[in-house]
């Protein structure tokens, strides 16, 4: 009996849509925990606030500095992630039904609806993140 040749199985865009977005959200928390990281500032200004760490005088506030700008590029690679994500969706997986039943054609154009509002919400993200870098902020001192 001859092997029977194996049939071309159609990409998973689904599964490959979902594991990007899960990947722009890890990094989105992880440029969360960053920018919470370098704007908050250490217990020690709470108790004792004649140190040099809460009165402005050491490297501390560009250490900060550096956090919030991690935690901003993160941000932007989360998003891009996201983005990623909703295209391949709307791309690959959102096909217009071929029965050509309208509630299937319904369903199908509400998600698409719904995934180019999300893409709009990233946009608009993206240039908050990006507007305060346009206004070149002298540097203090």
């Amino acid at each position: 009996m001859p092997v029977q040749p194996a049939t071309h199985r159609p990409m998973a865009w689904n599964t490959i849509s979902l594991a990007t977005r899960m990947i722009g959200f890890i990094v989105l928390f992880l440029g969360t925990i960053f920018f919470i990281l370098g704007t908050t500032p250490g217990g020690g200004c709470y108790g004792n606030f004649s140190s040099p760490q809460c009165l402005g005088n050491t490297t501390w506030e560009g250490g900060q500095a550096n956090w919030v700008l991690i935690g901003k590029l993160l941000w932007a690679v989360g998003l891009f992630f996201i983005a990623i994500g909703i295209g391949m969706k709307v791309h690959f997986a959102l096909q217009w039904p071929a029965s050509g039943k309208p509630e299937e054609a319904t369903f199908i154009a509400a998600e698409r609806r719904m995934n180019y509002l999300l893409l709009a919400l990233i946009l608009v993200l993206l240039l908050v993140i990006v507007t305060p870098l346009i206004t070149f902020a002298t540097p203090p001192g």
